[in-house]
């Protein structure tokens, strides 16, 4: 037995139990897994760090630092209550739905716009998938459709990707028709560089399930979580994570992850110097729905930035990504 202090938690790392590790779309259930390295079990904790309401001028006003071009940027006006928590019609523009072809009133992942022609998201969201499509600008999917349903014409996968492990979990969708930007729809702002990320608090956004098995919601869902240092990380996921190279990074806040339906949707940091919201990871997979104490998984962003900057030259030649 193993004990840990981290932000505050005692972490209590068990050897030879039995995790259990699910990926966050709603296309299969959870993959069993025996992890011998342990399980991670919080025996204390100081902070609920789940999202607060932000301020204002979280992502609206300019930052110290400039963007290279407009990206980040959240709606703050007309927000509501809703089951007790602030919300903001499309508060958050660059996140969308990753449908089927044929069932494009049906997303089963998430995504994010990163260039007027391009969509990150998860490999295992794609994979086996011929034809997809993206939804932006969507909202509250009971009310009236204000979204933009936009064909995607290309499916790049990483080179690398294992869908048994989920490595290089990262797919790049090249859409048949450029994004037109408006006060619903935009970019979300690349990370600048490979920055340490360990012990920021970032942002999920989703439509996925509130606790396993159960329906997707109708409106979206923020939740706040901090980032879990990757080697302590690696006890509880030890056949799934890659310390060096750093490809993963690793989430987590008591009673709050991601769950099915939000795989691929966007982690996102508010960046102090600019005031917008920087994609930093793409869900992929982690425990039952907060269910189990454990770190959920992304995929870094930063790791792959060349990748995505090789894949869009090849595919728009000329187009430009914003950080």
């Amino acid at each position: 037995m193993l004990v840990q202090l981290l932000f505050g938690l005692v972490l209590v790392i068990t050897a030879n139990a039995d995790n259990e590790r699910m990926d966050f779309s709603d296309m299969q259930g959870p993959v069993e897994i025996t992890s011998p390295g342990g399980n991670w079990t919080p025996i204390e904790e100081i902070d609920d760090i789940r999202a607060a309401d932000d301020s204002s001028e979280d992502g609206v006003t300019p930052g110290k630092l400039a963007t290279t071009c407009k990206c980040g940027w959240a709606n703050r006006s007309g927000r509501r209550i809703v089951n007790g928590r602030l919300h903001g019609p499309h508060e958050y523009p660059w996140i969308v739905g990753v449908a089927a072809g044929h069932m494009p009133n049906r997303p089963h992942c998430g995504g994010t716009i990163i260039s007027l022609w391009h969509v990150l998201t998860a490999a295992h969201c794609t994979d086996g998938y011929i034809s997809l499509v993206v939804t932006a600008g969507d909202y509250d999917r009971t009310g009236y459709k204000v979204s933009v349903t936009y064909r995607v014409k290309k499916i790049i996968d990483h080179q690398n990707y294992n869908k048994v492990i989920l490595k290089h979990d990262i797919s790049l969708l090249v859409l048949a028709t450029s994004v037109q930007e408006s006060n619903t729809i935009g970019i979300a702002c690349l990370p600048r560089s490979n920055q340490n990320m360990d012990r920021k608090k970032v942002r999920f956004i989703g439509w996925g399930a509130i606790k396993y098995q159960g329906p997707m919601t109708d409106l979206p869902q923020k939740t706040d979580l901090f980032v879990v240092d990757i080697h302590t990380c690696s006890l509880a996921w030890p056949h799934h994570i890659t310390t060096f190279p750093q490809t993963q990074i690793c989430t987590y806040a008591k009673g709050t992850t991601p769950c099915q339906g939000d795989s691929g949707g966007p982690v996102v940091y508010l960046d102090p110097l600019t005031n917008r919201y920087t994609l930093v990871a793409l869900v992929s997979f982690g425990p039952w729905c907060a269910d189990v104490p454990i770190p959920s998984v992304q995929t870094s962003v930063a790791h792959y930035l060349e990748w995505i900057k090789k894949n869009i030259e090849a595919t728009t030649p000329g187009q430009q990504t914003c950080s």
